[in-house]
Parts: C-alpha cells; structure tokens; sequence
C-alpha cells in the first residue's frame, strides 16, 4: 500500500514539474503591438526583391535505433535543435488573437525549419523546406511594399492566400517534448486584418496524420494552424532562419555530437 502512494505521488511530482518547466521555456519576453496601418496614399517607392542564390544545405543521416535504444528514448530526444526565441500571435479557442512564445526549430535529417510554440492547448513544430523558405522571403518582400504603398485590402478574407505557397511539416503533441504526431501539407502566404491591424498570415490547413497508421489512438488529422506576424516579427523570422543560420547551427551539433572529423592517415 505504502510502495503504491510512493509511486502515485512520484508520478504526480514528475507531471507537475512538466507541466511547469513547459511553462518556463515558453514565457513571453516582450509584448508585441500590433502594426499601425493607414490607407491614405502616400508615394511611396517600391523596393525590389533580393536575387536570391540556393545554398546546399548541411544535413545528417537519419540515427538508426535498436529496439533498446527506442524503447528508452523518451520523446523528441535528439530529433530537433531548437536555437533562438522568437514570438508569434495565434487565435485562440474562445478569443482573439493571443501572442505565443516561439522557438526556432530545426529538422538535422532534412534542414526544414520553422517555429515550435503552443498552439490551441497543444504544442506545434512547423518547418519549411528551402524552396518554401525562400518564397516566404518573396511574400514579405511583397507584404512590406503592399503595406507601405498603401495597397493592402481590408474587407476580404481572399488575402490570405494572396502571396503563394510553400510546403510545411509538422509535428505535434501535448507537450513540447512529446511531438510524435506528424504530416506534410500546404503552406499559404497572405494578410488579414484584425481589429482594424494588419498582420501577415501563415495558413496550413489541416494535414492527415502519419502517425495514425502507427496507433489510433491519436486524431486523424492536425488542427488547421494560422499564424499571425507583426511586420517585425515576420522580418526577425526570416533573419533567423537563414540558409546560413541553418547550416552553421546543423554543423555546430554534428561537432557536439560526433566531434571534429579527423584527417586520413597519410601512406
């Protein structure tokens, strides 16, 4: 009887400081204001976007695990590498838009980047390929020049979609260290005003979850995610998720992890 309270309250203690530690990593650091937007016209010159050069991207092989070593990894364990902080808005269940914590987070096995924050109740990870980052980066260029020559529109929700698209991957979970769900799907670039601010729009409609066919335990689908970006917080994205950034913090773990590759022996 007493081993059972032990172990009951041992369990208890371990949720709790989860649950606060959650709360640790994703506390806000600055409020973010939303963009104040006028529509009177002002002649403004439009600045033309940046010839843009594909990198090769760094990448490691994807770690092949026993069954020991799968059976006593615990969640996302060596499977990400999360480097800056960030913030994003999302809307919430009952309300408007609520502004989130974000980490940027990094997928080694294929370079796809992006943010990992809460979501809904839930924790979300959504990575972008290095085409999709790149027509993200033509899509704010484009947002910015619409927004400073005064030709956003107000009264239409067709705007949202108004930039292109990329390709998005993400995981999910209800913790930020338990992500297991997964699935690809589209990712739509555009703007939405809300309460009379505009905000640049990430849209991914909902995706089928590849880890459904592993236990049906879990939903069919991902919820459909909207993230919402002051144009501040769009640009200090895109600075953080550089195809430099990238490589250098993938080259950085593959030294922490492996260490430095050594020479041949010369014969």
């Amino acid at each position: 009887m007493i081993k059972k309270i032990i172990t009951k309250t041992i369990i208890t203690f371990a949720a709790v400081f989860c649950l606060f530690a959650e709360d640790a990593v994703t506390q806000l650091p600055v409020q973010i204001q939303a963009d104040t937007y006028s529509d009177t016209e002002e002649e403004v010159k439009s600045e033309e976007a940046d010839e843009y050069t594909e990198k090769e991207m760094v990448t490691i092989p994807k770690k092949k695990k026993n069954f020991f070593e799968d059976l006593f990894t615990f969640g996302n364990s060596g499977k990400f590498i999360t480097t800056d902080s960030a913030s994003v808005f999302v809307k919430g269940n009952f309300s408007g838009l609520k502004q989130v914590a974000a980490q940027i987070t990094i997928f080694p096995e294929t370079a796809e980047t992006g943010i990992g924050s809460k979501y809904q109740g839930l924790y979300y990870i959504t990575l972008l390929d290095q085409s999709s980052r790149a027509q993200l980066k033509k899509a704010m260029q484009s947002y910015f020049n619409d927004f400073e020559n005064k030709k956003l529109i107000r009264k239409t929700k067709k705007t949202s979609k108004i930039y292109g698209k990329g390709k998005a991957l993400i995981f999910w979970g209800t913790l930020r260290t338990s992500t297991p769900n997964n699935g690809r799907g589209d990712a739509f670039y555009g703007y939405e005003f809300i309460e009379g601010s505009p905000y640049f729009k990430i849209t991914i409609p909902e995706v089928e979850n590849q880890y459904y066919k592993v236990t049906q335990t879990v939903t069919r689908g991902s919820k459909q995610l909207q993230y919402y970006f002051t144009k501040a917080q769009l640009a200090t994205l895109l600075d953080l998720i550089t195809d430099d950034k990238i490589n250098q913090s993938i080259t950085d773990y593959v030294i922490s992890e492996y260490g430095l590759p050594e020479d041949d022996d010369q014969y």
